[in-house]
């Protein structure tokens, strides 16, 4: 992955909460984000979920609304939708393989285009990255 020359990714986005951005911020959520800032470079960008933040990448995981008391919240972000938008925009999601073992997470429950990797990579994708975010 590692090199020098032009960077393969315009950034890299390395996001390790899982914050949905649900109640508190109805309106975005990191992945979102991601595609927000991404679609304002000029080139691909690339996400890696690492800690909890790999269960964002769980294919079936989104939840259309939340109830609390009489209220109701049914402007949830879908994480799978954002994590299409960016695979869609030539960009690319990464989860770490470890995190997804330690919180019991199967690989085979992934977004379909996710890439499980080892967290070793992670330099590598820093080295061909022209940017990195911590969302």
């Amino acid at each position: 992955m590692g090199g020098t020359g032009d960077p393969r990714y315009r950034a890299l986005a390395i996001i390790e909460r899982a914050h949905r951005g649900a109640v508190e911020a109805q309106f975005t959520g990191p992945l979102y984000l991601a595609r927000g800032l991404g679609a304002q470079l000029d080139g691909p960008i690339a996400v890696v979920l690492r800690g909890v933040a790999v269960t964002l990448a769980v294919a079936g995981g989104h939840a259309s609304a939340l109830h609390l008391g009489d209220r109701s919240f049914d402007t949830l972000p879908d994480p799978a939708s954002d994590i299409r938008a960016l695979l869609d925009r030539d960009g690319q999601v990464y989860v770490i393989t470890q995190d997804c073992a330690l919180l019991a997470v199967p690989i085979d429950r992934m977004v379909d285009g996710v890439v499980p990797i080892d967290a070793g990579l992670l330099p590598d994708l820093v080295e061909c990255s022209a940017l990195v975010w911590f969302l």
